[in-house]
């Protein structure tokens, strides 16, 4: 299970990183249609188009491509793919997950084993939910 959420995710951050190098080269080599692109962006979010553009402007002198990445393509650091992040918490999940069925095994006299086992592997699916959110 982790492994396989490390190679999605990871390749998720190879797709980010491409498109961050492919930002950057635009903003290189187009930097006037970028900070159009940008002003579309927030004017299409509610700013006036002069107000757009200054916002771009000013983004774009402090932290041109971090800009681009967070409002053109929704990159940010908080919700960056990170692999290993990813990999641990489903290793973790899964081993919680089976904890509970484990220990009815473990526990649980033969005689109430089937019974107990599909009780908590009921209530690991959550379809006899034990914890109600908020």
């Amino acid at each position: 299970m982790a492994a396989g959420e490390y190679v999605s995710v990871s390749s998720q951050a190879d797709a980010e990183r491409a498109d961050l190098d492919r930002e950057q080269k635009e903003l290189a080599t187009r930097p006037t249609q970028e900070h159009k692109e940008l002003t579309g962006i927030y004017v299409e979010r509610g700013l006036d188009p002069g107000l757009a553009s200054n916002v771009a402007t000013q983004l774009m002198a402090h932290d041109a491509l971090g800009a681009h990445a967070r409002d053109e393509l929704g990159i940010s650091d908080a919700f960056t793919a990170r692999p290993i992040q990813a990999a641990l918490a489903s290793a973790v999940t899964f081993a919680i997950g089976a904890a509970l069925p484990l220990l009815a095994v473990l526990l649980v006299p033969q005689t109430w084993l089937i019974a107990s086992v599909a009780v908590c592997f009921a209530i690991v699916a959550g379809f006899i939910p034990i914890f109600q959110p908020g």
